[in-house]
């Protein structure tokens, strides 16, 4: 917690410094790298998604999440670098219809795994009602095996 705190500090101080220092126009070298990199990046990131869901793994809520942060990087930088420009209509209109609508489904689909997993290990242990709200259940401590019913534990190993 204290790093990510001082990490805050720092970006703060960051920020600042590239408003006041970064030039309004800057002409790059590598922009073709940087955008197919981008695509491949979002490529394998769709492909671990569908990976870990045809196989139906727990990685998949990590694979979904960032799956959908690129997707939002991508909005993000579409839109801010053809603003002003003749590609800036079609940059919105692949925001609006794809990306953003695309990492807000898989953020939710992330949201919704989690929960469903809390609430059977809620079962499991007994517990009966409805799952809290995300930002009020805890992480899980060391020790968590121990406590698991044998059928959990078994699949551990």
């Amino acid at each position: 917690m204290v790093v990510t705190m001082a990490i805050c500090l720092f970006l703060v101080a960051w920020i600042v410094l590239l408003m006041r220092t970064l030039p309004n126009q800057y002409t790059s070298n590598h922009w073709r790298g940087v955008w197919v990199g981008l695509d491949i990046a979002e490529l394998a990131a769709f492909s671990a998604t569908a990976w870990a869901a045809w196989y139906q793994r727990q990685v998949l809520v990590f694979c979904m999440v960032f799956t959908g942060t690129l997707l939002l990087a991508d909005a993000w930088f579409d839109l801010m670098l053809d603003a002003g420009s003749p590609g800036f209509t079609e940059s919105i209109l692949s925001a609006l219809c794809a990306e953003i609508p695309l990492a807000l489904l898989l953020f939710f689909a992330a949201r919704r795994l989690i929960r469903i997993t809390v609430e059977i290990v809620m079962r499991l242990e007994g517990f009966d009602g409805p799952v809290p709200p995300m930002w009020r259940i805890p992480l899980f401590a060391d020790g968590l095996v121990e406590t698991l019913p044998a059928r959990l534990r078994d699949l551990d190993q």
